[in-house]
């Protein structure tokens, strides 16, 4: 009922109605009408979590995996366009309203999340694929800057991307942020890379152009 009608539209009524439970039940669960989106964007989350751990087990070589990650969020975003907007859009929203428990327990997945790419990054570096840059800060970079292109893609006005001009944008970003950043062994493997893909399928072109 939230992704059809919208959180504000959505009434608690109606859900219960539809979840054969008393109103009562459901503010005991969640305490609140928001409390319920919370626990929606926790599951959010853990859906987020599963996409992001195909790319990290990705076989390759440190930066490859690196470009599956990216992919892997793209795939994400594309195939649980609800979810993703819950997570970068509805609860950046109302992140003020919930307990600091709830709020430094989401955090604590996103930097774990963070931490990994920065790992990842480090491995890439001692397998000499990427040059010395601070890894904490190129992971924070890939971070906000996949987040916000993808949030192009949920934008309603001409500004808007659909995943095949996604998938095209996110490519051209990665050869320029990870061709930037790699070694002339790290571009040997770039090119033989598996490109992300809205739909789950992997190609191997040559990613030089």
């Amino acid at each position: 009922m939230i992704r059809e009608q919208g959180f504000e539209r959505a009434l608690i009524e109606d859900i219960a109605e539809s979840a054969d439970v008393g109103i009562g039940s459901i503010y005991h669960h969640f305490g609140s009408k928001e409390g319920l989106l919370l626990a929606l964007i926790e599951r959010a989350i853990e859906v987020n979590q599963r996409y992001l751990e195909e790319g990290f087990q990705v076989e390759g070589s440190p930066i490859q995996r690196l470009g599956a990650t990216q992919g892997a969020y793209l795939r994400f975003c594309v195939e649980q366009p609800f979810y993703f907007d819950l997570i970068i859009l509805e609860y950046e929203k109302r992140v003020a309203t919930y307990a600091p428990d709830a709020v430094s327990r989401i955090s604590a997945i996103a930097q774990a999340v963070l931490t990994r790419v920065t790992d990842l990054i480090v491995e890439a570096q001692t397998a000499r694929e990427i040059r010395p840059v601070n890894p904490e800060h190129a992971a924070r970079f890939l971070w906000a800057a996949l987040n916000g292109l993808l949030a192009s893609g949920r934008r309603s006005d001409e500004l808007h991307l659909d995943p095949d001009q996604l998938k095209a944008v996110l490519n051209t970003g990665m050869d320029i942020v990870l061709e930037g950043i790699a070694t002339k062994q790290g571009l040997k493997h770039l090119e033989t890379a598996p490109l992300p893909d809205a739909g789950g399928k992997s190609t191997t072109p040559n990613r030089r152009h």
